[in-house]
């Protein structure tokens, strides 16, 4: 509350009274608004500390020489604490309470807070050491707290020559970290080509997971023919592209003069009824 030294003298006084003669108090003003603060009146005192409240009695029969000392008293006021999360108000947590005007605006602002598995960290609070004023919607005090999210990359079975994939301690509207484009070994049936992440990389607005996704394509392996001395007649075509995992129906039956054929086999696959 703001201090006030020393007393200002009312308009037309002191005023000498003879003795014995009765004292009439000026007039005041209800209320006085300094500084948007709005005083109201008190009365009169004895003393400066106006801890001596003057009684009528002390107003009649003057005796000797003697001041009065007026005393103004701050007004209460309403104000308002409002917390922010990520920029958004929880009105649920919105402090309303009243004070006495020229007292700073009480406000709680820890450094850290949890709301469900959101660890939220003090950004600002916007004018600190606001004092209660007169105007109620004028005193508001409010406190902002940022998140901390985290956005992780899933390689899906790749790899990244990038040194991390997962990047903690983000805000919302951060941009997010990148990584390097993953590669994905071969296996038997597909080559990989990276395609992109899903979802789309976005600028931060929570926890993220981005998973790698890839093209596929199928494999393909030479299948070869050894006749082993013998002929097809009129083919002479040895090699042939396949894919991976393709049923393949093995050709006709080579010829070898002086051999019968008895079939064909592989240290690789197994045929059976002409097929694999």
């Amino acid at each position: 509350q703001p201090t006030v030294s020393g007393f200002d003298s009312v308009t037309g006084w002191p005023k000498v009274y003879k003795q014995g003669n009765d004292v009439t108090a000026p007039a005041q003003d209800a209320t006085k608004t300094v500084n948007n603060v709005t005083y109201t009146f008190d009365g009169w005192y004895k003393d400066q500390g106006c801890t001596q409240r003057a009684t009528a009695e002390d107003f009649r029969n003057l005796q000797e020489s003697v001041g009065f000392y007026g005393k103004y008293v701050a007004n209460s006021a309403a104000y308002t604490v409002e917390y922010y999360y990520d920029d958004v108000l929880n009105a649920n947590e919105t402090v309303n309470g009243n004070g006495t005007q020229g007292e700073r605006i009480p406000y709680a602002a820890p450094g850290e807070k949890t709301a469900g598995d959101i660890t939220y960290k003090l950004d600002r609070v916007e004018t600190p050491g606001k004092l209660i004023t007169s105007d109620s919607a004028e005193n508001v005090i409010r406190i902002y707290y940022k998140g901390e999210y985290q956005v992780v990359y899933d390689l899906n079975g790749g790899t990244t020559t990038s040194a991390q994939t997962t990047f903690g301690g983000l805000h919302k509207g951060d941009a997010t970290p990148t990584i390097d484009d993953p590669t994905r070994a071969a296996d038997d049936q597909y080559t990989y080509t990276f395609k992109g992440w899903t979802p789309e990389v976005k600028t931060v607005t929570g926890d993220a997971t981005y998973k790698a996704t890839y093209t596929k394509e199928a494999n393909t392996y030479t299948l070869t023919y050894d006749l082993d001395g013998g002929e097809w007649e009129n083919d002479t075509t040895y090699t042939y592209p396949k894919k991976y995992n393709e049923e393949v129906e093995v050709k006709a039956d080579p010829t070898k003069e002086g051999y019968t054929f008895v079939g064909w086999m592989s240290a690789e696959v197994e045929v059976v009824n002409g097929k694999f």
